[in-house]
């Protein structure tokens, strides 16, 4: 008996918006922690362990200066800015229409 071997690539994203009461650094925090469910910061348990938690956005993007970038450019006056990096083994990119977008890594089925 032949069988075929099919194989499939997929790619999930998902969009999150930046509520006006937050950085565009603190909305990316909440979105990855959201979307990987995971802990933003480590949580200590009684015995004193830690939970897992995101690293330090730092590590992947200098985040003082994606907030300049953000907050200098408008979208009224025809200055759309994307910023893509990689970030806890996700492609994150940031606009400054104030959405975050959030795809993981490429899964292949066979």
């Amino acid at each position: 008996m032949k069988t075929d071997e099919h194989t499939t690539t997929t790619t999930a994203a998902t969009m999150y918006n930046v509520s006006s009461n937050q950085s565009t650094t603190e909305a990316i925090i909440e979105a990855v922690a959201e979307y990987s469910e995971t802990a933003p910061i480590p949580e200590f348990t009684p015995t004193g362990a830690s939970t897992e938690a995101l690293e330090p956005l730092y590590h992947a993007i200098d985040p003082d200066a994606l907030e300049a970038l953000i907050e200098r450019s408008t979208p009224e006056a025809g200055q759309t800015i994307e910023v893509s990096f990689d970030y806890m083994g996700y492609e994150i990119t940031v606009s400054n229409e104030e959405n975050i977008w959030i795809k993981r890594p490429e899964i292949t089925i066979s």
